[in-house]
């Protein structure tokens, strides 16, 4: 009787697919779901140890062939610091500890020199729709801000 994969199998092996391919490392393919499904039953088959053992000791035998995982993107994305800013700072540490790739991109951002900062520009309208307590902590904390709130107050526009 032929080994059938149970959906634990499968969850457990695509768990792996991408821990592998994050390393970055060879990878097994979905075609080598059963084989490596089969050989992890006899260590563990819940344990991701007992898969990639299995992965590993099959690819040595040459049962499977490994994939090679896609080249990393060589520039850092122009939205790359809108995506850290948007993350809280435990999210931010759970991403690098779990993703290297990640990790990499976000060591080379960090490394970058800073970016000259952007002008604010404020309307009467955008003044008049914040809220006061927002108008006074971004006034207190940046300079910038604070120039455009001085302009509209120096032109008598508020």
């Amino acid at each position: 009787m032929a080994f059938t994969p149970t959906p634990g199998h499968k969850k457990v092996f695509k768990m792996l697919q991408i821990r592998m391919r994050a390393e970055p490392q060879p990878y097994p393919p979905d075609s080598a779901l059963e084989a490596v499904s089969e050989r992890a039953e006899r260590y563990n088959a819940e344990a991701v140890s007992a898969w990639a053992r299995a992965v590993k000791e099959l690819a040595a035998e040459r049962v499977i062939t490994l994939v090679q995982p896609p080249a990393r993107p060589a520039e850092i994305p122009d939205n790359f610091a809108d995506t850290i800013n948007s993350m809280s700072s435990t999210e931010l540490r759970i991403k690098l500890n779990r993703d290297p790739a990640f990790a990499e991109l976000y060591g080379r951002w960090a490394a970058l020199p800073p970016s000259p900062p952007k002008p604010v520009t404020l309307t009467v309208e955008q003044y008049r729709a914040t809220p006061s307590a927002e108008i006074q902590r971004r006034y207190r904390n940046e300079p910038l801000y604070k120039a455009a709130v001085d302009r509209l107050h120096a032109s008598g526009q508020v």
